[in-house]
């Protein structure tokens, strides 16, 4: 019986692990992800930060779904290497170390936030809004503190304008010069620069560039810059263009045991460009068709 481990559980992991369910009945499956929820509908999340929504009105599957596929789901878990010549995926869960052995491989990771080079970038209380733990985790702070979005502010201002709307004090600090059609009440855009985030132990307080300090407990970066999550690929000999996995017209990338598909990954021909939800779906689409066929247990 081939294995097959699938990284990443969005969109287009998702699509993959379902699909070749559907395709392949006598095979093992394992879809591993960094995040402890199944599918979730991305465009809720902001809903949900409001508290106009709860947790479980974003998730798209039931918690006995992949279950109930034959999918081994593994949540909370942290890839941090890939080694092609054994066929392993290493990772960290908790405090231990594990390891997957694979057939074939689909990555498909996505992309996260980086981070400025700021002093104090390290400190506990730095929030992104790349996933629902991220979103979870500044919902539960946002009763009393002012929040601090520092970075884009065009990725800023749809949280920051909901949050405004729902009488919550909000700075938008950035560098890009951009200001709202119209002022929102409530959100005040500085054009500055943080140079470095103040604190003992979490935040308290942010330095700009100017030498101002403006005090806050709730820093959030969004900033305009994003990477694939492609890092445990680094020293895999695999081709990639940047952080991206070069992959041809079935979503195989230059090891032949190797798929990709979404955000973390470019098509021959193709220029790099964000995807939508549904350019990643049909990638993952692409990519069944192709390890199906690759592994011969489809008519396809």
């Amino acid at each position: 019986m081939k294995k097959i481990v699938i990284i990443g559980a969005s969109i287009a992991g998702h699509t993959a692990a379902v699909g070749l369910r559907e395709k392949i009945k006598d095979c093992q499956i394992s879809l591993i992800t960094e995040g402890s929820y199944p599918l979730y509908d991305k465009s809720k999340l902001l809903q949900y930060l409001c508290g106009l929504l709860k947790e479980k009105d974003l998730l798209m599957v039931g918690p006995d779904f992949y279950q109930q596929q034959s999918i081994e789901f593994l949540k909370d878990r942290k890839v941090v290497q890939v080694s092609p010549s054994r066929k392993v995926v290493h990772c960290r869960h908790k405090d231990k170390r594990e390891s997957y052995e694979y057939d074939f491989l689909a990555v498909c990771s996505g992309r996260r936030s980086v981070l400025p080079e700021i002093t104090g970038i390290n400190k506990e209380g730095i929030y992104t809004l790349d996933s629902l733990n991220d979103y979870k985790q500044l919902r539960q702070h946002l009763i009393s503190d002012p929040v601090c979005f520092i970075g884009s502010v065009r990725r800023a201002l749809p949280a920051a304008t909901m949050l405004a709307g729902r009488q919550r004090e909000v700075k938008v600090i950035s560098s890009e010069g951009m200001q709202p059609a119209e002022p929102i009440d409530g959100m005040e855009i500085v054009s500055s620069e943080v140079i470095e985030l103040i604190g003992e132990s979490g935040v308290q307080a942010i330095r700009l560039k100017e030498g101002k300090i403006i005090g806050t407990s709730l820093p959030v970066f969004v900033p305009a810059l994003t990477a694939a999550n492609s890092d445990f690929l680094k020293d895999s000999g695999i081709t990639m263009d940047g952080e991206l996995l070069c992959v041809d017209e079935s979503m195989c990338t230059s090891i032949k045991t190797i798929y990709a598909s979404g955000a973390v990954c470019l098509r021959q021909g193709a220029a790099a460009a964000e995807k939508s939800w549904d350019e990643a779906i049909q990638e993952s689409r692409m990519l069944v068709d192709g390890l199906a066929k690759a592994i011969g247990g489809a008519d396809v």
